[in-house]
Formats: structure tokens, sequence, C-alpha cells
């Protein structure tokens, strides 16, 4: 159990964490193509690093999506190729990847699901170059650039429509807010604010605990004494994970309901029974009985073996966004960044998460939000749909 905990922590953290890795790039390319007659795509993630777990299976989502444009007859005629590269969960070395796909290979478009300070390291190159640039992670919000789109939650999403729906129809007002000490549950917190004033309801307690912490029985006390009726739990897996084992131990789950919006479907097998009756709010959950989502999981595993890890919240939406670009390229009917640039809010998509379009004004996707619950056998079953939710 500690080794998978352990795992679980350094899974956990690509979540919008600007931690740096002195690891160095080992990213290759997947494709030895440099035809002219091919279009370029390039993709940055983490194969090394603290994030390294989420390379593959965001490598497999990017290459999926490709698969199916070629096998559909490609993008203005030619043959899509993917390649990409290792960021080793380090900016400095996300930078330098980024310049070696956009100068020496010459990408077309860039994909990446990275931290947020990795983002921010490869925003100056694409800028300077003049590309798109899709950045694909649940983040604390508030950035823009002319050159980026961003296909990730951002905190309002998650919980501007959903709040004052549990309250409702959980009958309850008082919230205690747990969160771990940096910026994205910090900033999560003033939407958690907002939408639970705004419905008449109270933040009872709020308390921000060290990364990686596992220890909360001073938190319960406090719990215990403040008699919430919601927890907003605003950590990652494993810090999560050892929330809710103490969070049952102590007996709070017979008087409290907690939410979470930073755990998937790991986190939640890690917890065991602790995790029955927790709810979560986010724009995917694998176990969603959609006929998309069930034609995008046989695709995906019969493309990559029974045994290629899961897609989750963290790793789809790097499918949806190159699926969009590709019909944004097809409907400009051009691969000019300005063009395709014009066209990126008037087309949707609707894969494995619903119906996603980017929003013209701040170019951040359009998202259909739900609202699941543990199940006792692990399994998560989704209890509300939000519709496609503003950024």
């Amino acid at each position: 159990m500690k080794k998978f905990v352990k795992q679980l922590f350094i899974l956990s953290l690509v979540l919008i964490l600007g931690a740096c890795s002195s690891s160095t790039s080992g990213g290759n390319d997947s494709s030895s193509e440099d035809s002219e007659d091919a279009i370029k795509v390039g993709l940055i993630t983490a194969f090394s690093g603290a994030a390294a777990v989420y390379g593959p299976p965001v490598k497999n989502s990017a290459q999926l999506a490709i698969n199916e444009i070629n096998e559909a007859g490609g993008l203005l005629g030619k043959e899509l190729v993917l390649f990409e590269a290792d960021t080793a969960t380090d900016p400095k070395t996300a930078s330098d990847q980024a310049k070696a796909l956009s100068n020496n290979k010459k990408v077309d478009a860039l994909f990446a699901e990275v931290t947020s300070a990795e983002r921010n390291a490869v925003l100056p190159v694409i800028e300077k170059s003049g590309q798109l640039f899709f950045y694909n992670a649940i983040y604390e919000g508030g950035e823009f650039s002319e050159s980026m789109f961003i296909n990730g939650e951002v905190p309002n999403q998650q919980i501007s429509p959903v709040y004052p729906y549990i309250m409702k129809e959980f009958k309850g007002s008082k919230w205690f807010i747990i969160g771990e000490d940096y910026v994205w549950p910090k900033k999560t917190s003033e939407a958690v604010h907002k939408a639970v004033e705004e419905a008449d309801g109270e933040v009872v307690g709020e308390e921000y605990v060290p990364l990686g912490n596992s220890e909360y029985s001073s938190i319960l006390t406090k719990i215990k004494s403040a008699k919430p009726d919601f927890i907003s739990l605003q950590t990652n897996g494993p810090a999560a994970v050892a929330f809710m084992k103490q969070f049952k131990s102590m007996g709070l789950d017979k008087s409290t309901k907690v939410v979470a919006l930073a755990v998937d479907e790991n986190s939640i097998s890690a917890m065991g029974d602790a995790a029955e009756g927790l709810l979560l709010s986010a724009a995917y959950f694998t176990d969603m009985d959609t006929p998309e989502n069930n034609k995008f999981k046989e695709s995906y595993f019969n493309a990559f073996g029974e045994d290629a890890p899961k897609p989750n919240f963290i790793t789809v939406p790097t499918y949806d966004a190159i699926h969009q670009w590709a019909k944004a390229v097809e409907a400009a009917n051009s691969l000019d960044p300005d063009k395709v640039k014009e066209q990126l809010s008037k087309v949707t998509f609707t894969g494995p998460r619903g119906e996603v379009v980017y929003d013209q004004k701040s170019q951040h996707a359009k998202l259909p939000i739900y609202l699941a619950e543990a199940q006792s056998d692990g399994t998560v079953k989704i209890i509300n749909e939000f519709g496609s939710v503003e950024p």
C-alpha cells in the first residue's frame, strides 16, 4: 500500500503544480517522417520526472485522434504525423523541447499537457513562432495569450453550477474548505466562496496543508467542531486518499458530504470503502456510460491493448483538442494559424466528454460538467449533468 500511495503521489503532481525537476529531456519522435507532404502535430508532455505517469496515456490519446483523422482521409489531402517530446516535468526542458518542435520539426500546431510552470515557459516560444498552442490541463484559470487555447477545467466550471445544486439536493448550507498550499487550491477557494455565498450558504472553516500531507487529525477535530454540511476537498490524489480514510474512521461521513475536485478513479480505488458517497465534479469520468465514451474506450484499448494506462480527466482533453483543431483546419481550408484561429470558436466536437467548444473571448473551452458519486464497488456514477459550462 505504501508503494501504491507513493506512486499515486507522483501521479497527482501534474495537477497545476509549478514543481520543477532536475531531469533532462529524454523524449523521442513517434515517427521519423519528415515528408513535406505530411502535416506535423507536436505534443509535449512528461515521460520522465514527477508527472511521467501521464505521458503514455496523453500520447495514446493524441495518437488515437490522429489515427482517426487519418483514417477519415487526413487533413487538406495530407496525412498527420505525431512528434512528441518529453518535458521531464521541468519548465526549462519544456521550453527547449517546444523550440525543437517549432524550429527544427516545424510542427503545424503544438499540444501540451503540462504543469502551469511549464506552460508559462513554453508560451514565449510559441508566441514568437506564431503557431497555435493548445494547453489541455485542469488549472487555476486566468491566463490568456493570443496563441493559446485551453481545454481543461477551470475552478468556476467545476463549482459555479455544481455547489448550489449540491446544497439544494443534499439540504445543507455550511461548507468547510480543505486544500493544499499552492495556487490552484487557493484560486479554487475564491470560486467556492462566491458560489456558496450567492446560494445563501456559508464557509465555516478553511485550512491549507503542505503538499504531500497525510495527517489530518487536527483539521478533522476542527471539522467536528464546526459541523459543516459539506467539505470542498481541493487536494490531489494521495492527500485526498489519506483525508478520506481518516474522515471515515472518525465517523464524520455520517453527517458531512465531501466534494472532491481533483480526484480520479485511481485515487478512488486507493480509498477503498472510504470513497463510498464521495462526490466529484469534472468534465470526464472513465466510467461514464455514454455512446461517445464507450466508443472512445473501445477504440483506445483496441489500439493500445487492454493493459494500456486508463484515460482520465487529465489525459482525455488532448484527444478532444486535436479533433477540434482538425475541424477548424477543415473549416478554414488552411493551416495558416490566423485563419484556423478564426474558426476555432465556431467548430464543436462531441467526444468522450460530450460536446466541447472554445469560448471566443477567453479561448478556454466551454465544457460539459458532471457531478458523480463514488459507489461501494469503486465505480463512479453520474448523478447530474450541468450541460456546457462557460469558462
